[in-house]
């Protein structure tokens, strides 16, 4: 499993457990911004912390260590992409007409 990926799910998962929170599509969606799930990844997830054992629940490195650990969790993990976002800043006297996803005029 991705470490990152790994932490992530772990910090998700973690806080709707600490929290007492389902949880939802919309709340994975919520908190796990620059990464890329499908609806059926999400069922899944949430279909997996329900089924979670109460030792998982204990804190967040036994949650960290359940999840690292089984089969289910990793073969999701492995589904999960991150969104490969950049940022281009276009500056000077020949950068007319720039926008979000528009260039009208731009010589270099």
């Amino acid at each position: 499993m991705d470490i990152i990926t790994g932490a992530i799910l772990t910090g998700i998962i973690w806080d709707s457990v600490k929290s007492g929170v389902p949880l939802t599509l919309d709340y994975i969606k919520g908190k796990a911004q620059g990464y890329i799930f499908d609806a059926p990844i999400l069922a899944k997830l949430e279909d997996l912390s329900k089924q979670l054992p109460a030792e998982a629940k204990e804190s967040k490195s036994s949650l960290a260590s359940y999840i690292e650990n089984n089969q289910e969790w990793k073969a999701v993990s492995k589904q999960i992409i991150k969104s490969k976002s950049f940022t281009q800043n276009i500056t000077g006297k020949n950068a007319k007409g720039v926008q979000a996803d528009k260039i009208d005029t731009l010589n270099m």
